[in-house]
């Protein structure tokens, strides 16, 4: 994977959180930022894309797609947020479509 280097301003207190979880982890501080940034990334791009399906934008299949994870992921992530199903006939069609090909 390419790299890239970045400057990063942080509070002070910001910064003694990552040396705190940096030593309980054993790993550099550079690599519990890239852990971090991963972890909430992921967190993101799900939360965007239950907020999608919450409107009736996208199927919970094409959600876990969009974020990467699997639709069992999806399901349990939109338990954890209080998420009721919304699930169409034609949601069950879309979701379908891949096992079709």
């Amino acid at each position: 994977m390419k790299e890239k280097v970045m400057t990063l301003r942080l509070p002070i207190e910001i910064d003694i959180e990552l040396e705190k979880l940096s030593a309980i982890k054993d790993v550099d501080k550079s690599k519990m930022i890239r852990e971090l940034l991963l972890k909430s990334i992921q967190e993101c791009k799900m939360e965007n894309s239950l907020k999608s399906y919450s409107e009736g934008k996208v199927s919970l299949w094409k959600a876990a797609r969009i974020s990467g994870c699997s639709l069992w992921e999806m399901i349990e992530y939109a338990k954890s947020k209080k998420i009721t199903s919304q699930y169409t006939e034609k949601e069950l069609y879309e979701d379908m479509e891949p096992l079709r090909k």
